[in-house]
């Protein structure tokens, strides 16, 4: 009986792994530098991302110009190297950092693109 015991045990923590292991791959982690494209927006939660695209898709400038002023939400410039740190297949968003400042921002999918080669362009 308790070699069975043990075998449920260890059956038990496996399980738990795996649906952990797999709770992990929704967020993959990244290590690649892009450029950011003009106007799309960046925030230090993907909550107020989300509500700042809601006001932007509802034509509220009054309150996404709220957000920008009070800087919870950023206005994306042309070009910017940032490195995107996760990503987010639920939400369709992308954790970035900048690279001189020590915080992250998300941003919605589309918002950065790939660095080619030869592509030398990275303004502050």
């Amino acid at each position: 009986m308790k070699k069975n015991s043990k075998c449920i045990v260890y059956s038990c923590a496996l399980a738990i792994a795996i649906i952990s292991l797999c709770r992990t791959t929704v967020a993959c982690q990244v290590d690649e530098c892009y450029l950011t494209k003009a106007g799309f927006l960046a925030s230090s939660s993907p909550e107020r991302l989300q509500e700042a695209n809601g006001y932007e898709k509802a034509g509220n400038k009054g309150k996404l110009d709220e957000l920008i002023n009070s800087k919870i939400v950023l206005m994306l410039k042309e070009d910017v190297k940032v490195q995107a740190l996760e990503w987010s297949i639920e939400r369709k968003m992308i954790k970035i950092k900048f690279e001189d400042s020590k915080g992250a921002y998300w941003v919605n999918d589309g918002a950065l693109k790939h660095i080619e080669a030869g592509d030398h362009k990275s303004k502050k």
